[in-house]
C-alpha cells in the first residue's frame, strides 16, 4: 500500500475510523484523513453500505489495518487503555479536538456526578478537603459543605474545579502510535466552566437549617434542594420532630409567644414595649424572611453599658435560627473596606449577619452599610476581579453597641432593641430564670424553633392582616412582621422610633437645635455661611464637622453642609437656598413648613394665620393687595 500522503510504499498505513494514518513526519497537514474521507463516501453511495462498511471494504481490498467503530481519536480511546483508569468514569480525550467539543464533554462528566453528591449531602455534609455539590449562586459556580460543622456556600475556586474535574473523568491524549496514555485536564477548561456556569447546576440564594416559610406561605420541611425557594434545607437532627399545626389555635399561639417572652426574654431589662417587640421580631425574621418582598432594617441592639445583655440575645437568635453562633464582624471607619466586608458576608450566602460593637466615640455614618439595608440585591465588584457581583440580600442584619450614635441616612434603616439594667456593673447580675441562658436556649431549640413557626402559621391562617405602622424602605418588613405580632398579642411595634430617632440621630439633633436658634435670632431672614458658623460657635454645634481649624476652614465645611442639606426640613423649618447677587455668594432662610413649623412660628408671637384672608403673614409685613 502506498502512503495516500507521500506514495512512499509502506505497510504500516492504516485506517483510523474513516480516515488514513501514518507514521511520516513529512505528511503532517496534508490531510490525509480528510481526503481519504471522500473514497468513503464513494463507496458508502456506489455500495449502499455505511462508513463503517465502507472502511471495512477498503481494508479487505488493499490489505489495511483497520481500528474498531467508537475508537475514532476524540470518541473513544483505541486500545489497549491505560491500566490506570476507572472503567465507571467518562474518558475524555484532549487531542486532535475542537476545544468547545472537549468543554462539551466536561459540563457532561461535572453535571452527572455533582447529581450523586447532591444526594450524598441530604445525609452528610462534605467537610472543606472534599468535592463539594456544586450550584450557582449570583452568576458564580459556589459549593455546599461544611464550616466548623455548620452547612455554608463557598466559592468554587479554579484550583477547586481543576480539582473536581481531575476526579470526575478519565483525562486521555492519543499518541502518534495510536497508543492512549493518562494526561492531566487542560487549565482552561476550568477557567470555562466557571466563566460560563453549567446550566444544569442548581441556582441557590441560602442554605437555612430549620425549616422556613415560602414565599407563597408553604412550609418548607423536606431536607434537601428547593427549586421554588432556591435555598437548602440541611435539617439539623437535633431538633427533633417539627409538627406546625396548619391553623393554631389561641393556646397554641399563646404557649408559643410566652415561650419567648416569659421564658427567653424575660430577665432582660426592656426599656419599652416596643424593643421587646422587635427583640422577638428578630427571632421570628428568618424564618418568615421570604414573605417578606423588599428589605429589612437593621436590628440595633443597644445598652447605656457593656455587659448589660446586648451580645447574650444576639447569640440566642442565631442559636434558634441556625444552630450556631457566628462570628461578629466590625465595621471599618473607611468605606472601601466596609464594602468590601458586606460583600465578603452577602458571597457566604448567611442568613444572619452580626455587626459588633459599634463604638459610641463617633457617629457611624457609612454609605456602603446604608446602601445594602436598602437593597434587595446588593452589587459590588468581585475583589480582585474587574467583573460585577450581584448578591441577594436575605440576611437578617443585626448591631449591638453602648449607646450607638448615628447619622440621619443610619438612623431611619433601624429599628431599637434598647436594654438598661439600670445598675452599676450589670455583668454582675444573677438573678436569672434561666441560667445559662444559652444553654437553655440550646437544649429547647426545637421546642424554641416550632413556636416561631407555630407564631407565623397563625398569621397565615388568619389571612395573613397587613400591620397599618409604617417604616419608609421596609413597608412589606413592617406590614409582615408588624402583622405577625398582632395576631400573636405583641404590644408596641415601631412605637419607639421617635425616641429611637432623637436620641441616635446626632445629626438631625444638631440640626434641629440650630434651625431653632436660627429662628429665634432671624426668623426668615436670609443669612450668609459666615452668620450661620457664628450661630454654631456660640452653642458649640458641629464640632466635628466643622473641625478646629480657621474660621475659613469652618465656614467653607459648613457651607457644604448647608448645602448637603438644602431643602430639607428639621424641627418643622426647611432649609431654603438664596442668592445673594450683591456679594455673589450664596445665602440661606428657614421657611416654616406643616403643622410643627407653624407652631414653632406661632411661639415666636410673630406668625399670623388667617384663613379667610389668606396667606399666612409676619407681623408687620404690608400686604400690597390690601384695599
Amino acid at each position: 500500500m502506498r502512503c495516500p500522503g507521500c506514495g512512499e510504499a509502506d505497510k504500516g498505513v492504516a485506517i483510523v475510523g474513516n480516515g488514513l494514518k501514518c507514521q511520516h513526519a513529512r505528511c503532517a497537514g496534508k490531510g490525509v484523513r480528510a481526503g481519504f474521507r471522500s473514497v468513503v463516501d464513494l463507496v458508502m453511495e456506489v455500495r449502499g453500505v455505511d462508513a463503517k462498511q465502507a472502511v471495512e471494504l477498503l481494508a479487505a481490498r488493499f490489505g489495511f489495518a483497520a481500528f474498531g467503530e467508537g475508537e475514532r481519536r476524540g470518541e473513544g480511546a483505541p486500545s489497549p487503555l491505560p491500566a490506570s483508569i476507572d472503567a465507571t468514569l467518562p474518558s475524555i480525550i484532549v487531542n486532535d479536538r475542537q476545544h468547545r467539543d472537549l468543554i462539551e464533554d466536561a459540563r457532561r462528566a461535572v453535571v452527572a456526578s455533582n447529581v450523586e453528591r447532591l444526594e450524598k449531602a441530604l445525609t452528610a455534609l462534605p467537610s472543606t478537603a472534599d468535592p463539594q455539590p456544586l450550584f450557582v449562586r449570583a452568576g458564580r459556580v459556589v459549593g455546599l459543605g461544611s464550616d466548623e460543622g455548620a452547612p455554608a456556600l463557598n466559592d468554587t475556586t479554579d484550583a477547586a474545579m481543576y480539582g473536581l474535574l481531575v476526579r470526575v473523568a478519565n483525562w486521555l491524549r492519543v499518541t502518534r502510535d495510536e497508543e492512549t496514555v493518562s494526561v492531566a485536564p487542560p487549565g482552561d477548561v476550568s477557567r470555562d466552566l466557571l466563566t460560563y456556569p453549567p446550566r444544569e447546576l442548581p441556582e441557590i440564594q441560602g442554605v437555612v437549617t430549620t425549616p422556613v416559610f415560602g414565599a407563597d406561605g408553604s412550609l418548607v420541611t423536606t431536607a434537601g434542594y428547593h427549586a421554588r425557594e432556591r435555598l437548602w434545607l440541611h435539617v439539623d437532627p437535633a431538633l427533633g420532630p417539627i409538627g406546625v399545626p396548619s391553623n393554631p389555635s389561641p393556646a397554641n399561639i399563646a404557649f408559643a409567644r410566652d415561650l419567648f417572652l416569659k421564658e427567653l426574654l424575660v430577665d432582660f431589662p426592656f426599656v419599652a414595649d416596643g424593643d421587646r417587640a422587635h427583640a422577638l421580631a428578630g427571632f421570628l425574621l428568618p424564618f418568615a424572611r421570604r414573605l417578606i418582598d423588599g428589605p429589612t432594617p437593621l436590628h440595633v441592639l443597644e445598652a447605656p453599658a457593656a455587659g448589660s445583655g446586648k451580645g447574650l440575645i444576639a447569640t440566642a437568635i442565631q442559636l434558634v435560627a441556625t444552630g450556631t453562633n457566628s462570628e461578629p464582624r466590625s465595621l471599618s471607619p473607611v468605606e472601601e473596606e466596609c464594602r468590601k466586608m458586606l460583600t465578603a458576608e452577602l458571597t457566604g450566602g448567611k442568613s444572619i449577619i452580626l455587626l459588633d460593637n459599634v463604638s459610641e466615640k463617633r457617629v457611624l455614618d457609612s454609605a456602603p452599610l446604608a446602601s445594602v439595608l436598602t437593597s434587595e440585591v446588593w452589587r459590588d465588584r468581585v475583589l480582585g476581579e474587574t467583573r460585577m457581583v450581584s448578591l441577594p440580600n436575605r440576611a437578617l442584619w443585626l448591631m449591638s453597641g453602648n449607646n450607638p450614635r448615628f447619622s440621619l441616612e443610619i438612623a431611619r434603616r433601624c429599628v431599637r432593641i434598647r436594654i438598661d439594667a439600670k445598675r452599676d456593673m450589670p455583668w454582675r447580675r444573677a438573678d436569672f430564670k434561666h441560667d445559662p441562658l444559652i444553654g437553655w436556649v440550646r437544649e429547647n431549640r426545637g421546642l424554641l424553633v416550632r413556636a416561631a413557626l407555630v407564631l407565623v402559621q397563625a398569621w397565615i391562617a388568619a389571612g395573613r392582616p397587613r400591620c397599618s405602622a409604617r417604616l419608609g424602605s421596609f413597608e412589606s418588613w413592617a406590614a409582615v412582621v408588624g402583622g405577625i405580632l398582632q395576631v400573636a398579642g405583641v404590644p408596641g411595634f415601631l412605637g419607639n422610633t421617635d425616641d429611637f430617632y432623637e436620641s441616635s440621630d446626632a445629626e438631625g439633633g444638631a440640626w434641629r437645635e440650630l434651625v431653632a436658634l436660627w429662628w429665634e435670632r432671624s426668623k426668615d431672614a436670609p443669612l450668609r455661611v459666615t452668620d450661620v458658623n457664628a450661630l454654631c460657635a456660640e452653642r458649640e454645634l458641629f464640632e466635628d464637622l466643622r473641625g478646629d481649624g480657621t474660621e475659613r476652614s469652618q465656614q467653607t465645611k459648613l457651607g457644604k453642609a448647608l448645602q448637603a442639606s438644602r431643602d430639607r426640613v428639621f424641627g418643622g423649618f426647611r432649609i431654603q437656598l438664596m442668592r445673594d447677587d450683591k456679594h455673589k455668594g450664596r445665602s440661606y432662610m428657614l421657611v416654616p413648613v406643616g403643622e410643627e413649623g407653624e407652631r414653632a412660628a406661632r411661639a415666636s408671637g410673630e406668625w399670623v394665620d388667617d384663613a379667610e384672608t389668606g396667606p399666612t403673614m409676619c407681623e408687620g409685613e404690608v400686604d400690597p393687595w390690601a384695599a
